[in-house]
């Protein structure tokens, strides 16, 4: 039995550790015996327990500054010490006996070389959107550590892919799959809006507060383009942040008398509010009874990201909006199935938000037309086929 360990730098549930999970829970346990390698100890560390993984704490993990310039200190600080981590790294695996190192996302993609340094085999999993023309140095220094040193990359879509060109023989896309009847909680919209929703048009957001996901944008264009008290934006994963203290408290203060906000404050105080039809509720992992009551789904991602709420909805059959990227382009049938605005254009944003409003029906039945083939690409039994088919190979 091959020991190996799977590494990634975060130990919160969410996102990429969740995907993380999902792929130890699916290995062929009959020829991998997995060991986690988290910085912490905290909620990833905990599930990964409950399904038996050993976990390995390892301080001293860094990652690269993601597509980030290096004319920052502290930037240059990261690299030092991911750098002197090295070798620190190299024992951990002569001492667990490790015989093939798993990367979970890109930025830790410097781990490669001490592996096959001990000629251990690897694998990195590229998570990530990191546009070519952007900060071209440190991206082009990560393309040459990942074809050098990795064995096989596994790309959760075709950019993702496509970062590592120079690498396709060795690159397989597995699509994070997506299961939504093991997320069904029956959820009454009653309970949640306090009221008798059965004629509200429940415009779905759930991006919480993340200026990232385009949580100003999205607030802004409901309140002004939804006309009538029969609307609702319900927003998952809003919840309030903890009141700064001391100096910090006395400058936002200062600053809101000056009519100047935070991006927190701007959403908050000046959107939400203001308009009493905005309700906000925490991220929940049972969503899908939720996606399938509402009227429809929106998001406005401010930076190119995959967007695994749009592939939901669509399943779900559930009208859509989202900013147009390689990631909702793939995501929605090459933009057959669900509307897409201009990439970082909030008046596109708007104008295509009035759209889906007054042609709900028509984007109803295109979301039902393309659920069929989104549900293929996300299959849970496709994907993990797939990925046991890659690492059978190493």
């Amino acid at each position: 039995m091959k020991r190996i360990l799977f590494m990634h730098q975060t130990s919160v549930v969410g996102g990429g550790s969740f995907c993380l999970l999902n792929v130890i829970k699916n290995i062929d346990r009959t020829k991998f015996y997995p060991i986690a390698a988290l910085k912490s100890y905290g909620s990833l560390s905990e599930e990964l327990k409950k399904l038996g993984i050993e976990v390995v704490i390892f301080k001293k993990m860094h990652d690269m500054p993601y597509n980030l310039s290096l004319l920052k200190t502290s930037r240059v600080l990261q690299y030092i010490k991911l750098f002197s981590s090295l070798r620190d790294f190299k024992s951990l695996l002569i001492s667990y006996r490790i015989d093939i190192v798993y990367l979970n996302n890109m930025m830790i993609c410097d781990y490669l070389k001490p592996a096959k340094e001990l000629g251990l085999k690897t694998i990195l999993h590229v998570r990530e959107h990191w546009p070519l023309d952007e900060h071209v140095h440190q991206l082009n220094r990560a393309r040459k550590i990942v074809s050098k040193y990795a064995d096989k990359i596994i790309a959760i879509n075709r950019y993702s892919a496509s970062i590592f060109s120079d690498c396709e023989d060795r690159t397989t896309i597995v699509y994070d799959w997506i299961d939504m009847e093991s997320r069904r909680k029956e959820i009454s919209y009653n309970h949640l809006f306090n009221c008798d929703a059965s004629n509200l048009k429940v415009v779905l957001f759930t991006g919480g507060f993340s200026s990232l996901k385009g949580a100003l944008s999205v607030v802004e264009t409901f309140s002004t383009c939804a006309k009538g008290d029969d609307f609702r934006l319900l927003i998952l994963g809003g919840e309030k942040v903890p009141l700064a203290r001391g100096f910090k408290s006395l400058l936002k203060g200062f600053l809101h008398r000056c009519g100047l906000y935070y991006y927190y404050d701007k959403i908050l105080k000046q959107k939400i509010e203001s308009d009493k039809r905005i309700v906000c509720i925490p991220g929940i992992y049972e969503i899908t009874n939720i996606i399938e009551q509402s009227y429809c789904f929106v998001s406005n991602f401010g930076i190119p990201h995959a967007n695994l709420a749009l592939a939901e909805a669509l399943i779900l059959g559930t009208p859509s909006l989202a900013a147009a990227t390689d990631e909702s382009y793939e995501y929605s049938g090459e933009g057959r199935y669900a509307l897409l605005s201009k990439f970082g254009d909030k008046e596109d944003f708007s104008k295509k938000f009035v759209e889906l409003l007054e042609n709900r029906d028509l984007w109803k039945n295109k979301a039902n037309e393309g659920s069929l083939c989104i549900q293929r690409m996300f299959s849970p039994k496709r994907n993990i086929l797939v990925l046991r088919e890659v690492m059978g190979e190493i």
